[in-house]
């Protein structure tokens, strides 16, 4: 589209653009055309530029049909003025048509181009998926402590020792929190399982001094020392503890009618030791889902 005041000069210099054909018209009067423009577009723009110069405030004398045809116009500063305005239109035309071709491409393109999603990557690690033989292999281990437990107890009746031994309790958590730790096992959770194992081996260790008491039981004749045998295999049974964590990813969860079969079969271990079931389901607490 030619801007108006462009076509306002060009009436008053008498060349005039054919939009259509893309030629150019002569003087007024002289009935010629002086031929047309073959590159489209900017062909029709370059004949649409003025011949005079615009800031001239006084019209000049237009040149005769015999000046037009023999180029004598084309000394005219005008002429050199238009001329020079011409390329700046046609560089102009040019450039915007080659940006809107790129826009239009890179339009094509986006339009084109495959959506992706972003995905949040995980904020913590995948844990290992709960094996039956892996919950089985900790469940062992809890109805061994608590076996354990039973022998305290006889050794602690001969020896008159109290039950319940908070110093030696704290050094136990203190270390399984270490190892946990030390084996990328969650501490608090370790700490958790151990402290409930020890809570259940004091309802045991309570249930058969009562038990005992009532009886009159005498010292037992035979019993294990309790630092030297007793605890070395209680601190290896918590070792094992770790050890399973850390192949089950932590605590696992046990179903209902899978926690009634784990406290079944530790009261079988126990061989009717009093308070069983209750020290079992103490034991398992942990592994309890709700």
């Amino acid at each position: 589209m030619v801007p108006l005041p462009l076509l306002a000069v060009a009436r008053r210099t008498g060349t005039v653009a054919n939009a259509r054909s893309g030629d150019r018209v002569g003087p007024p009067g002289s009935g010629e055309r002086l031929g047309s423009d073959s590159s489209g577009v900017h062909g029709s723009l370059r004949s649409a530029i003025v011949t005079a110069d615009p800031t001239d405030p006084t019209p000049s004398a237009e040149p005769s049909q015999a000046e037009f045809r023999e180029g004598r116009c084309r000394d005219r500063p005008q002429l050199r003025f238009a001329r020079t305005v011409a390329l700046v239109v046609v560089l102009v035309v040019l450039g915007s048509s080659g940006l809107a071709a790129c826009a239009e491409d890179t339009g094509s393109d986006l339009a084109a181009a495959p959506t992706t999603s972003t995905v949040a990557a995980p904020t913590t690690a995948a844990t290992p998926a709960t094996s039956p033989a892996a919950v089985a292999a900790l469940l062992d281990l809890l109805g061994r402590r608590l076996e354990l437990g039973v022998e305290v107890a006889r050794t602690k009746w001969n020896t008159k020792a109290p039950i319940e031994d908070l110093a030696r309790e704290s050094v136990a958590l203190d270390a399984i929190a270490a190892a946990a730790t030390d084996a990328g096992v969650d501490p608090v959770a370790a700490r958790r399982l151990l402290q409930a194992q020890i809570d259940g081996g004091k309802v045991l260790q309570r249930a058969l001094h009562e038990q005992w008491t009532t009886q009159n039981q005498p010292p037992f004749v035979t019993t294990q020392d309790l630092a030297t045998q007793l605890r070395p295999q209680l601190d290896e049974v918590t070792t094992q503890l770790v050890a399973r964590l850390h192949d089950l990813g932590g605590l696992p969860a046990l179903r209902s009618e899978d926690r009634v079969t784990a406290e079944a079969a530790i009261v079988s271990r126990l061989a009717g030791t009093p308070r069983a079931a209750d020290a079992a389901r103490i034991a398992l607490e942990p592994l309890h889902t709700g």
